[in-house]
């Protein structure tokens, strides 16, 4: 039963209105009034919105029932069921392109009405939600395209800056003085940080789109963990970090993408460096679980709260702002790799304790599965 709905009836026999709007509203329904034109109902319907409209096809007035729901339909999705003691086959067939939800044949019998009216309410739900989903999607695609459009265009020129910063770095036009150094120093970090960015944004429009092939190769997992470890001792030393590596013995090939994984474990050991403290240390750990590769990176930082878990891998989600404008970052790194680990049919997670620290986990396949 849906009570409370509200039903308009439209009949141009007063005392059958009556009687129906009487059972109507015993079932629960609110019939606030009976109409007996098609002229009334039209304006009834525009007035009110009623959630449904039981029309009589046989409407002794200038228009009938056929027409008056045809005029409906021009300005509103409200559903109609018919009614009628009686048609020609010409008439159903006109009553057929309006596209009613149901149709009853007089005299009307409780049950029948009822289960004409729930089923309709039902289908009218189903069908919006239809609608509204197709909606959704098409509007995330041309998100989707407009994000990926966008990011193509600020590259070019953004490398551009980085390049030519770079060669005022090394001095191939002239000595610079120590302000010149600094700020083309400001320059290039932040046009590289920018760079970052919108490659983060280039890579989740073009999972959303679709548009990511994972390219499989044969290649060792213990390698890309240990150039991942070098690429970061800089990085790490200066904050007085150290990254370790900790991998299993007979961990050795896997099939995967490369570049992508690669992609993903640089991710995870930038956030742990980011969040840890000054002599800390990560460490980067992988062993054989099965018949998938277990890699994970621990961090001694700040740790995440247990209601916050859940917001790490959604897209422009930042459990803390306080924190994000501290550190820094779009928090899209993690989505990233949820997405790419997921690609490769595998899963990600997090273990951690507020205010102790992090691990972050993923697992993949040694072989793609078919």
């Amino acid at each position: 039963m849906t009570p409370g709905k509200q039903i308009l009836v439209v009949e141009d026999e007063v005392i059958t209105g009556m009687d129906i709007q009487n059972r109507l509203k015993n079932m629960g329904f609110n019939v606030p009034v009976v109409v007996t034109s098609g002229e009334d109902a039209i304006k009834k319907v525009k007035e009110n919105n009623p959630d449904l409209v039981l029309m009589d096809i046989n409407l002794n007035r200038k228009m009938d029932g056929i027409e008056t729901a045809s005029q409906i339909h021009s300005f509103s999705d409200i559903p109609i069921i018919y009614m009628t003691a009686y048609s020609d086959e010409k008439t159903l067939e006109r009553a057929k392109i309006t596209e009613p939800y149901g149709y009853i044949i007089k005299p009307v019998k409780d049950r029948e009405l009822l289960i004409n009216i729930e089923i309709t309410f039902s289908k009218h739900k189903i069908q919006k939600m239809t609608i509204e989903n197709e909606a959704l999607i098409q509007s995330s695609k041309t998100k989707s395209e407009f994000l990926m459009t966008m990011s193509h265009e600020l590259r070019t020129p953004l490398n551009a800056i980085i390049g030519f910063s770079d060669i005022l770095k090394r001095k191939d036009f002239g000595v610079l003085n120590e302000n010149q150094e600094k700020y083309i120093d400001y320059i290039n970090l932040s046009g590289r940080n920018l760079l970052q960015i919108i490659n983060d944004i280039l890579d989740i429009s073009k999972v959303e789109a679709g548009k990511i092939d994972i390219s499989i190769e044969k290649f060792s997992i213990a390698d890309i963990i240990n150039e991942s470890s070098a690429l970061f001792q800089d990085t790490a030393i200066q904050k007085q970090n150290k990254v370790i590596t900790q991998i299993e013995p007979g961990i050795d090939f896997i099939e995967a993408d490369r570049n992508r994984i690669r992609q993903v474990i640089y991710n995870l050991v930038s956030n742990a460096l980011k969040f840890s403290k000054p002599g800390e240390n990560v460490i980067i750990k992988a062993r054989k679980n099965g018949d998938t590769v277990e890699v994970s990176v621990c961090d001694s930082g700040i740790g995440i709260k247990e209601e916050d878990i859940g917001k790490l891998f959604k897209e422009f989600e930042q459990i803390d702002k306080g924190v994000s404008r501290q550190y820094g970052g779009t928090g899209l790194g993690l989505v990233i790799s949820k997405k790419l680990i997921e690609l490769h049919g595998g899963r990600i997670w997090v273990e951690s304790k507020y205010g102790e620290g992090s691990t972050f986990i993923f697992a993949i396949p040694f072989k793609p599965t078919k």
